[in-house]
């Protein structure tokens, strides 16, 4: 019998290099992660219908709905800043302090995003596109992700997987 879940309530976010076969063996957690904002979305499935000029539908296009997860992380260091959204991370010296400074034109990212609900399921974009950055959450500035999914690299992968957690 299938096991039932719930998915209930995003818990763990993690995202890793995008791998051109299988799925990453490393992930980096975001630690802090504000709980109103970590959702998992897809939007409604779209239809185009092709009418007639008897004003009778002979034919449906489906688009499916976008998805992705996204979320605000409340604390963060400029270094994950710049893998998430670009632009340029330095390292601290001995006379300053690590800087990061933005890229001058969208830098388009890649990574592989796995989120983990607090029953234990695992949703999975092997390759997602990332929307990063900064949004106000009570106060504070907090770096704003978006991961949505794309065609991985791996034909053997679709573009998202659950899992439930499960072992046999």
């Amino acid at each position: 019998m299938a096991t039932k879940i719930i998915a209930v309530e995003l818990i763990k976010l993690e995202y890793a290099d995008v791998k051109k076969t299988g799925l990453p063996t490393s992930w980096k957690e975001l630690e802090n992660v504000h709980e109103e904002t970590f959702k998992y979305s897809e939007s409604e499935t779209q239809t185009d219908p092709y009418i007639d000029v008897k004003g009778n539908i002979y034919y449906n296009e489906v688009k499916a709905g976008e998805k992705s997860i996204q979320a605000t992380i409340g604390k963060y260091d400029l270094e994950t800043k710049a893998e998430l959204q670009g632009g340029t991370y330095k390292a601290p010296t001995s006379t300053s302090g690590a800087t990061w400074t933005p890229a001058e034109t969208p830098t388009v990212i890649y990574k592989a995003v796995r989120g983990t609900t607090k029953d234990g399921v695992t949703i999975i974009f092997p390759k997602a596109q990332v929307i990063a950055n900064a949004v106000e959450n009570k106060k504070a500035i907090g770096q704003g992700v978006k991961f949505i999914p794309l065609k991985p690299d791996d034909p053997a992968l679709s573009s998202e997987i659950w899992n439930d957690g499960v072992k046999a």
